[in-house]
């Protein structure tokens, strides 16, 4: 009953077999008004987007802003079933990259009906994919794919990732599952300490608890991983020029240039060298 009741309140575009993008705009008190107003204006009023949309087979409908939409622009596409399939904000593309999008999002939505007969590269490129296109559905059917079927560590980071930011014990034996197959890699410790710290800057307050998996990996592994040394320092240096501790900053910005690609040098000498 419930599966009717939304489908007959969702329009007709369901009940005769396409799928739907619905855009959502906030108002003019909100936030993030003035990319609703470009959006509808640039995108979502044009002719050019509703022939294209039209010519792909997927229907258009507006509503207003919920609670549950905390932040607008958004057009949200939908299965001819009435499932999600992703959503896109306000980005600087023209109407035709949007139904283009929303055609990509289409067909990978289809694939992921049959994931496990899936490669691992297809997995993994599809996984990115659906990362980008706010694909939460999707992301999830490719993971458990994944994670069936490789013997390496690509969807265990993933996992980790995702796992890292909730349940700390759950992810510390993820953690240590990949340890345990690629034991003493610089470069596997490098992504644990970057994931680490992207996830303590959504949960923690203090610099100091922030940057703990950065500054922990710069003293076992920097000798050791020089390519990764400077993208550390350079990540210390920004991060800290965020929070406005200038000398911090500028400490990890003179680290970072010491071994930086040169083309890169110009690039970090503003975060506090000149």
């Amino acid at each position: 009953m419930k599966k009717l009741i939304f489908l007959i309140l969702s329009g007709a575009a369901f009940l005769q077999g396409e799928p739907k993008v619905v855009g959502i705009f906030g108002s003019e008190g909100c936030p993030f008004s003035k990319w609703s107003k470009e959006l509808r204006e640039d995108v979502w009023e044009t002719p050019v987007f509703q022939a294209l949309l039209t010519a792909a087979h997927i229907q258009k409908e507006e509503r207003a802003a919920s609670q549950n939409d905390p932040e607008t622009p958004l057009l949200v596409l939908y299965s001819s079933q009435g499932e999600e399939i992703g959503r896109l904000g306000f980005l600087v593309i023209p109407a035709e990259k949007y139904v283009s999008l929303f055609q990509e999002m289409l067909s990978i939505h289809e694939l992921c009906q049959n994931a496990g007969k899936l490669s691992l590269n297809q997995l993994l490129q599809f996984y990115r994919k659906c990362q980008v296109l706010n694909m939460t559905a999707c992301e999830e059917k490719i993971l458990a794919a994944g994670l069936a079927i490789d013997t390496g560590t690509d969807f265990l980071l993933k996992q980790y990732a995702k796992v890292s930011k909730k349940h700390y014990s759950q992810a510390q034996k993820i953690k240590a599952e990949i340890r345990a197959r690629r034991p003493d890699s610089v470069s596997i410790e490098w992504q644990l300490a970057l994931l680490d710290f992207q996830g303590r800057i959504e949960k923690l307050r203090e610099v100091d608890d922030i940057v703990k998996p950065l500054n922990r990996y710069l003293q076992r592994y920097g000798d050791r991983d020089k390519d990764n040394r400077w993208r550390c320092h350079l990540i210390l240096a920004e991060f800290y020029k965020d929070k406005n501790l200038i000398d911090q900053a500028k400490v990890h910005a003179e680290l970072a240039m010491q071994d930086a690609p040169e083309e890169l040098k110009q690039m970090i000498a503003p975060l506090g060298i000149q």
